[in-house]
């Protein structure tokens, strides 16, 4: 093509390049040198310091019960004090090792906010699964055949030092992945939400059928919830590729939940009174459709999520469009001139 004096140069361009996936539209300016995502750390803290209450009492249990169940049941004697003392502790020492540790452990790391939200929700996981698999498979806290308050202490002891190792597990399993994946938050939540929300209809239901709940059926309730819910939560993580979704709206979901259980079971004990049953199955639905209508209203709020179009199938056009881009000539460099009217990708 020669070069006009004008260096204008006008042509109808023909350009096609395979077309995979479009790029993902920045969510905003690029953040400057060396800068450090911690916007998920006050709520790992925050959280995490719940859990070492939590872990420090399993621990105190698992340490202290049978002095406990020695020196203060029936009736105090001197010793007593003491093993109380010594409970206090170790929940205490839990509670400032929950906000100590992520603050020593992650200086001077990124910490974003799915990072937390995938420990805290590892963690939850993990407890529970150091709890409710051993009850399950056999554990027995409570003295079969004796009110349901007399606690087996060996037993206890036992099962609330697993529930404390499955708490630790949590946390490893959550910080591993937390360090090896790059999840949204929201996804993090939407999966969070399809476990919880599984295992507490899973609850609900079970122990709505049984005229008298005892502690095999308990076991057997807890364990298959337990299982329905690790079920929901691999289907979710099987299509977690798909799922693109924020927190805002997993917070109107588990609002719609929350309301239609509360509406379902109110309809129900009004429909049936005292009726267990009926009140738990009806709250249950309703926290389905609470969880579906909410899910559906919520639908156009977030129409700026495109972060894995849809590959293009067969041949997609451009509109004509002037283009402009420096040429060399020999030891000159002009600008060029062009006209697309024809341009796309296939």
């Amino acid at each position: 093509m020669g070069r006009l004096p004008s260096n204008l140069v006008l042509a109808a361009l023909v350009t096609f390049a395979p077309a995979r996936h479009a790029l993902a539209t920045p969510d905003g300016p690029a953040p400057p040198d060396g800068y450090l995502d911690r916007s998920g750390m006050s709520e790992l803290v925050a959280w995490q310091f719940v859990n070492g209450l939590f872990a420090g009492s399993t621990l105190a249990i698992a340490v202290t019960a049978g002095e406990l169940d020695e020196h203060c049941f029936p009736t105090e004697d001197d010793d007593c004090r003491s093993a109380e003392a010594r409970a206090a502790g170790i929940t205490l020492l839990g509670a400032a090792s929950g906000i100590a540790v992520p603050l020593l452990v992650t200086r001077g790391q990124p910490v974003r906010t799915a990072d937390a939200l995938l420990i805290n929700r590892a963690t939850l996981i993990g407890a529970m699964h150091g709890y409710i698999v051993p009850f399950a498979a056999g554990l027995e806290p409570f003295v079969p055949g004796v009110d349901v308050y007399t606690v087996n202490v060996d037993e206890v002891r036992t099962l609330a030092a697993l529930t404390f190792a499955g708490d630790l597990m949590g946390v490893g399993v959550g910080t591993y992945l937390a360090t090896h994946s790059n999840p949204a938050p929201g996804t993090v939540s939407f999966l969070g939400t399809i476990h919880s929300a599984t295992f507490l209809a899973g609850m609900s239901i079970g122990n709505s059928f049984p005229e008298h709940v005892d502690q095999d059926d308990q076991r057997l309730i807890a364990g298959l919830s337990l299982g329905a819910a690790d079920l929901g939560l691999g289907i979710g993580l099987l299509f977690a590729d798909r799922i693109d979704i924020g927190r805002n709206r997993v917070f109107w979901l588990d609002t719609g939940g929350v309301v239609g259980w509360l509406a379902g079971a109110g309809l129900g004990a009004a429909l049936a009174g005292d009726e267990e049953r009926v009140v738990s199955i009806s709250g249950t639905v309703g926290m389905a459709a609470g969880f579906v209508l909410a899910y559906r209203y919520t639908s156009g709020d977030e129409g700026w999520r495109r972060r894995r179009p849809a590959k293009v199938a067969g041949v997609e056009l451009d509109a004509p469009a002037i283009r402009i881009a420096p040429t060399r000539y020999g030891a000159d460099v002009a600008t060029q001139y062009s006209m697309d009217f024809l341009r796309g990708r296939f």
